[in-house]
């Protein structure tokens, strides 16, 4: 269906059968329970449940007990599996990728890297803004490949484009103004990340 759901077949043969009609995220580990009327499952790191009789998924509700009231510092260390290694134009911070997600760091001194993304998804396609304080790369979180940019000023991430054909290739303009990438692997467009207008220039 282009998104991750539950299929059931029968032991006969049958045709198989889509149980859950989700349009994003990914599905993990199905379970059924011993008397067939519950399948345990899960999505997008939570725990989901699915009625066998009546069709009906939902969330299972989990509370944490004796959590710290903020989030903890986890220091990582990597030394392996890096990919995709993009120099900022001024030459002062390169970014990578490593363990599917994107990090920034300073490409003179070295030291701790920012983490950019915290997804289950692939991010890819690393490409600097020419005054090298923005990035925009593309991500499949859902489900399609769509464009997003992370502002190091701000340290926000805006999404660019929602389309389900697939964007892919960003490139900057020279000003920094504009963004042309492919979309469906038949569409070159221009996409202005201000003001989200984005139009199509050749198929």
């Amino acid at each position: 269906s282009g998104s991750e759901n539950l299929w059931s077949r029968a032991v006969s043969g049958a045709d198989p059968q889509q149980l859950t009609t989700f349009t994003s995220g990914r599905v993990l580990w199905p379970a059924i329970s011993a008397d067939g009327r519950t399948i345990t499952f899960e999505r997008d790191f939570g725990i989901w449940t699915y009625d066998v009789g009546t069709h009906a998924s939902k969330q299972v509700p989990i509370s944490l007990r004796g959590a710290p009231s903020a989030s903890g510092t986890e220091h990582l260390t990597m030394s392996n599996g890096f990919r995709e290694l993009a120099l900022s134009p001024d030459g002062r911070k390169v970014a990578f990728i490593t363990h599917g997600e994107i990090f920034a760091a300073s490409a003179k001194d070295g030291g701790d890297a920012t983490r950019v993304t915290t997804t289950p998804a692939a991010e890819g396609q690393l490409e600097w803004a020419p005054d090298s304080r923005r990035l925009v790369y593309a991500s499949n979180r859902n489900g399609a490949s769509n464009l997003y940019l992370y502002d190091f000023g701000s340290r926000t991430e805006t999404r660019l484009t929602r389309d389900s054909e697939g964007d892919v290739t960003p490139y900057w303009s020279h000003d920094g103004k504009l963004i042309a990438y492919v979309r469906g692997g038949n569409e070159l467009r221009v996409i202005d990340p201000e003001s989200k207008a984005d139009r199509r220039i050749a198929t």
